[in-house]
């Protein structure tokens, strides 16, 4: 059986306008630089994506990452609004292969420094049903590294 989960560093986005979208704001805030800085994402400039948008934080050592920001449509399609929790806070329990699953990606984003595409069924909630495509974008926390991902999700 195929995996419920995949993920895809450097993805063709080419099938998706509205991550062509983000990716070009990104592009444009990151100017010279390696990656825009978290300070450099304003939501408000993002209205067309702000349901769809997950800020996330690389927590030390990137060990676990916290929700900072969960858009409406997000918050609607899993049933709950999980900002503020871990990624182990939220899946290690009920869905240790999905918990392993996302810190893996995340990591790989954090360290590479590069954007990933995630595609899942939200099978953590018991919405086998639901699929959810994900585009993960790395945003320098201010020295150099890592320090946020701007994430959107888009369902079907």
């Amino acid at each position: 059986m195929a995996s419920p989960f995949t993920a895809t560093v450097d993805p063709d986005i080419s099938d998706n306008p509205r991550f062509q979208d983000l990716v070009a704001y990104w592009q444009g805030k990151r100017g010279g630089r390696a990656l825009p800085l978290r300070q450099d994402i304003d939501p408000l400039e993002l209205r067309q994506h702000l349901g769809s948008l997950n800020i996330i934080e690389c927590l030390p050592g990137l060990e676990d990452f916290r929700y900072r920001l969960i858009g409406t449509r997000i918050v609607a399609a899993y049933g709950r609004d999980s900002t503020g929790k871990t990624v182990r806070e939220l899946y290690a329990v009920d869905d240790p292969e999905y918990c392993k699953f996302l810190l893996e990606t995340y990591r790989e984003v954090a360290t590479r420094q590069v954007m990933a595409r995630i595609t899942a069924n939200l099978r953590p909630v018991n919405k086998n049903f639901r699929q959810a495509d994900s585009l993960l974008l790395p945003l320098d926390g201010g020295d150099g590294g890592v320090g946020y991902i701007l994430n959107e999700v888009l369902f079907s």
